[in-house]
């Protein structure tokens, strides 16, 4: 199954939330239960430098196929403002699977 497409707006400096739900073509969800998560966000998809990575929680675990990510306002304050590019996969075993993809464009903060 291919990656589903999702353009990120966020906050520098303030807290991002995203939730999904992770379905098979006829809507049915997937159990998320042994699997794990993973996250970055790059300047490009050919950027070696990483702006923000996250793992472990990035999947939440049980047979209602919802993927959580939650990301603190450090985080995103670290994150510079501009238009980047993420992923996020979920890992089960040796099997990689990526399932969302798109632009992060993270405004900028002026209240400091």
């Amino acid at each position: 199954m291919a990656a589903g497409q999702f353009d990120i707006l966020a906050d520098q400096g303030a807290n991002y939330v995203l939730y999904f739900t992770y379905e098979e073509n006829d809507n049915s969800v997937i159990d998320l239960t042994n699997y794990d998560g993973r996250m970055q966000v790059r300047r490009s998809a050919f950027s070696t430098d990483i702006l923000l990575s996250c793992a472990g929680n990035t999947a939440s675990s049980g047979a209602t196929g919802g993927v959580f990510v939650s990301l603190d306002s450090t985080s995103m304050s670290n994150i510079p403002h501009g238009r980047h590019v993420y992923d996020i996969e979920l890992i089960a075993g040796e099997t990689v699977s990526r399932v969302v993809q798109g632009r992060f464009e993270v405004r900028a903060e002026v209240t400091r």
